[in-house]
């Protein structure tokens, strides 16, 4: 039995992160749960049907309507660990020369490999599908 590469993989396409590539990688199950635990109490819901709910699109939204969403009223500092923790498990291949060369992406270093908002947006929206929308 072998085991299947399950990331997912997605080129930015806006202003200073035109050309970049990103990785997201597949959290491990335990590490998942704890996330989606510290993720319950940091949007200060009740419960994984409250998650999911609120994860769901609504008719005409886009993706950063459900993001915020998601995250009004919820605590700041809490949100900005759990990004900096979802962003361990995403690599980046910086130059669009070469979009195969991937890295991690290192805090010490790459404090700003992402320059847009949007491209965040979109590299978080991707590890919520891949990891935490299948847990849910």
């Amino acid at each position: 039995m072998s085991d299947l590469d399950t990331s997912v993989t997605f080129t930015a396409e806006h202003g200073r992160d035109n050309g970049k590539t990103f990785k997201i990688l597949e959290v491990p199950p335990v590490d998942m749960a704890t996330f989606i635990l510290r993720l319950l109490g940091a949007i200060r819901l009740g419960g994984v049907d409250e998650l999911r709910n609120l994860m769901q699109p609504e008719e005409g939204s886009d993706e950063i309507d459900t993001v915020l969403r998601l995250l009004a009223g919820s605590d700041a500092q809490a949100v900005r660990s759990l990004m900096n923790d979802a962003l361990r498990y995403v690599q980046i291949a910086p130059d669009p020369q070469h979009p195969g060369m991937f890295r991690a992406l290192r805090k010490d270093r790459d404090s700003n490999a992402i320059k847009e908002l949007k491209t965040l947006g979109q590299v978080l929206a991707a590890f919520a599908r891949t990891n935490v929308t299948p847990g849910l």
